[in-house]
């Protein structure tokens, strides 16, 4: 459920949203939204492409490592009479640790992947807006360039999350 089914809908919930959000940036401003949205997905879209390995890593690492955790879990405790009688704690301590740090250490690192790119793409995307009140100052200036860059800059503050929960939901 975790793994699969509610990330899916997290990615379908983002999709749906999103494309509203650009809907109505498209109408206010089809060349300007077209830019921002482009900028705001090849972004992600990069980020994707330089994490995607490490997460496959981190998936293979995952799957194998929780497999022996699982398994030496239930040797431990349906042998628990033997372990207590031989005093054999030790040894299958050793082979959990064994199994469980590089178990942690996967789920960390993906997670850390999964998170990261928000706090960058907020700085990023600071950027864009500045570079298209820029434009409107230069080549649109007048009242109605401040009522659109407002709409612009509330719009980005809302799809920059919503970018976020589905590059999440597909790390």
């Amino acid at each position: 459920i975790y793994g699969v089914v509610s990330p899916i809908c997290n990615l379908l919930s983002a999709l749906v949203i999103g494309s509203t959000i650009v809907a109505g940036l498209i109408y206010v401003d089809p060349i300007t939204s077209f830019f921002i949205f482009l900028a705001f997905s090849s972004l992600y879209l990069m980020i994707a492409l330089f994490s995607k390995a490490m997460l496959a890593t981190n998936s293979k690492i995952i799957a194998k490592e929780s497999t022996k955790v699982i398994q030496t879990l239930q040797e431990g405790l349906g042998s628990i009479r033997d372990v207590i009688i031989e005093n054999s704690y030790e040894s299958f301590i050793k082979i959990y640790k064994k199994a469980d740090v590089p178990l942690r250490r996967a789920q960390a690192s993906s997670v850390v992947i999964s998170q990261s790119p928000r706090f960058i793409l907020e700085g990023l995307g600071m950027s864009v807006i500045a570079c298209v009140a820029l434009y409107y100052l230069i080549y649109k200036p007048g009242d109605s360039a401040l009522t659109t860059l407002t709409v612009f800059a509330l719009g980005s503050q809302r799809l920059l999350p919503i970018l976020q929960q589905a590059y999440m939901s597909w790390s």
